[in-house]
């Protein structure tokens, strides 16, 4: 196997035989993988109720869309036009580290879950106190004969989401990229030759307003999916690092012929 780009904390994108290019590895949860087990698939747990994680890495996905696709619209009416641009992406992957970060620092929205008022589990800690914030994982427990069982210990939700979310756990972090976005919209006023008069060179002239990137739709959180981390002055498509936030832009054109 190459190892085309490294994204951060041990994530990579790797060639490998009889794989693809763009394919993403890192580690991700262990799970069941007795298919007999009812509980097939699901996490496995430690014995402190928290997430255990693979020691070798695995293949999460491609970076790659399966497809990708533009509309464009033109309306006329008159002296008057409207423009729409529509961007579509299908399918691939993004890790998003702002995801990990954030989760582990409790500033997403999604760790509100478990807190005191937020469905938060009454227990008692390790020095008799009697705490609210109390969360326990999906997932199950692994008996000493080697069946499992569902999890049922409860752990504080800082502990939680700082080892769900954990910033080498691929899976957990990453995200179907696929989107839809309002490109560009522009809307133009041709004004009327005749009110330039007759002497005038001007043979047309054209007012628009122009907005760029003003919706998206995705269901990746927090990031726009159309992002690309940079290592050491190289980019590497899957993996965003705490980006900054896609911004709209707004202008006016001028458009004069002669």
């Amino acid at each position: 196997n190459f190892i085309i780009g490294f994204g951060p904390n041990g994530n990579t994108v790797q060639a490998r035989i009889g794989g693809r290019m763009g394919d993403m590895y890192g580690r991700v949860f262990q799970r069941v993988e007795d298919p007999s087990s009812p509980f097939f698939g699901e996490i496995i747990f430690d014995s402190n109720g928290l997430p255990v994680i693979t020691e070798d890495v695995e293949r999460i996905g491609n970076y790659n869309p399966d497809w990708m696709a533009g509309l464009h619209n033109g309306f006329r009416l008159g002296d008057f036009s409207l423009d729409v641009l529509l961007d579509f992406r299908y399918g691939g992957r993004i890790y998003s580290y702002t995801r990990a970060t954030g989760s582990e620092g409790g500033i997403l929205e999604h760790t509100l879950d478990g807190r005191p008022g937020f469905g938060g589990l009454e227990y008692t800690d390790s020095q008799g106190n009697t705490r609210q914030d109390g969360i326990v994982g999906e997932g199950v427990l692994q008996n000493s004969d080697g069946t499992y069982r569902e999890n049922d210990i409860i752990v504080d939700v800082r502990s939680f989401y700082t080892n769900y979310y954990r910033r080498n756990n691929i899976e957990s972090n990453s995200f179907d990229a696929t989107y839809l976005k309002l490109r560009e919209v522009k809307f133009g006023y041709r004004i009327p030759r005749r009110l330039f008069g007759s002497n005038t060179a001007i043979r047309s002239m054209k007012i628009s307003a122009i907005g760029r990137n003003l919706f998206l739709w995705t269901d990746v959180p927090n990031i726009d999916p159309e992002s690309f981390a940079m290592n050491g002055g190289t980019l590497v498509p899957g993996f965003e690092v705490t980006q900054l936030p896609s911004t709209r832009s707004f202008g006016l054109n001028l458009n004069v012929e002669f």
